[in-house]
């Protein structure tokens, strides 16, 4: 994949920066974040298989992100990215942007709720009605996420009007502790459009006690 910077004839990704899904055309399509040559300007970047060159989504405006990382998903052909990832070196946390056609052009980035000390993993799910994202959480919220319900772990949080006006901060059931890898989805068959998330965790929730394993989540 080409280097969107213009100091390397091709793409130099940061650790745990890059997403691969598939359109409804049955096109691959990788969402990326691309270290800088120089500075702290980190940027996403957006690259379709039948495209020559990649697409700039947003980038950091060279605020240093020690943790960064990025989902990609679609709906039909139109894709959507959440990424850890701040312009704001006071605080981490999630950003989601929609493209409005098949990723030639993208939506202003919108961030989402600071999470302060976010890790770096996180997943994005999506749909014909609602697209949801979900960020593991670290640490003491700012005193606005806590009035908002948003210092539980894992923070979830969705729209269904591609940006605007995301509601709520976590699952029913509050606190599941999912301190590692996530991953979600939205069901077929048995389970059509029900939201799932299945993450790592480290809690007694895990294994009677035991400290670690998997927990999965589905949407009522």
């Amino acid at each position: 994949m080409p280097n969107s910077q213009g100091y390397q004839n091709y793409a130099v990704p940061r650790e745990l920066s890059i997403s691969v899904a598939i359109d409804s055309m049955g096109r691959p399509a990788v969402a990326y974040l691309e270290a800088p040559e120089t500075g702290y300007n980190t940027v996403l970047n957006y690259w379709r298989s039948d495209m020559a060159d990649s697409v700039k989504v947003t980038d950091t405006n060279n605020a240093q992100n020690d943790f960064a990382t990025v989902s990609l998903a679609f709906v039909g052909t139109k894709p959507r990215v959440a990424a850890l990832l701040s312009t704001d070196l006071s605080t981490y946390g999630m950003t989601y942007v929609s493209s409005p056609d098949d990723g030639t052009t993208w939506n202003t980035a919108v961030p989402l709720i600071q999470t302060e000390n976010a890790y770096p993993f996180s997943t994005l799910a999506a749909s014909a009605t609602s697209d949801v994202v979900a960020t593991h959480y670290n640490g003491s919220a700012s005193a606005a996420a806590e009035d908002a319900g948003c210092s539980t772990d894992p923070v979830v949080v969705r729209t269904s009007n591609s940006g605007a006006n995301f509601t709520g901060c976590t699952v029913p059931g509050g606190e599941r502790n999912m301190n590692g890898a996530l991953s979600s989805a939205f069901g077929a068959s048995r389970i059509n459009g029900k939201y799932v998330l299945v993450g790592h965790s480290k809690s007694s929730l895990a294994d009677a006690g035991s400290g670690s394993g998997i927990i999965y989540y589905q949407d009522p």
